[in-house]
């Protein structure tokens, strides 16, 4: 709720920094490259990148709205932010920069996500809402696989 991140020194049990997420707001999912020192994080209508040497905001895109998960693919440097409203933001990284490459209509509600680093693949759980109007019909639970081209 304060638009930022908390590192913490888990061996001290303390918190050590805070990270600021602005021009994002609420971070919610999260994807570390260790290799470049690079932190993705899903925070509102943005996906920022931040440099886990310094805690600053290298650079950032808009995405979707309602994001829940954040995942980064090394092996083809692209970084996926999911939200409720049925679509994955996708963004290629370049050194400190990222651009969308594309926008990925899913389903409403997918914003559970997990990418498999090997295939390269994304999963979304999915349902379709329920007659009543209310929640989702637990019939209708399914998982969305989306490959790259």
């Amino acid at each position: 709720d304060k638009d930022q991140i908390d590192v913490i020194d888990v061996a001290a049990k303390k918190v050590v920094a805070t990270w600021s997420v602005a021009p994002g707001s609420g971070p919610t999912g999260m994807a570390l490259d260790a290799a470049s020192h690079r932190l993705f994080v899903g925070a509102g209508k943005a996906m920022v990148m931040i440099d886990t040497t310094t805690g600053k905001v290298v650079t950032s895109v808009p995405i979707c709205a309602g994001t829940d998960a954040t995942f980064y693919d090394a092996g083809n440097k692209l970084a996926f932010s999911s939200c409720r409203d049925g679509h994955v933001t996708i963004a290629k990284v370049d050194g400190d920069k990222m651009t969308v490459v594309q926008t990925l209509e899913t389903s409403p509600g997918s914003r559970t996500m997990a990418l498999d680093s090997t295939t390269h693949k994304l999963y979304l759980a999915a349902a379709r809402p329920a007659s009543s109007g209310r929640g989702n019909d637990p019939e209708s639970f399914h998982i969305l696989v989306y490959g790259l081209r």
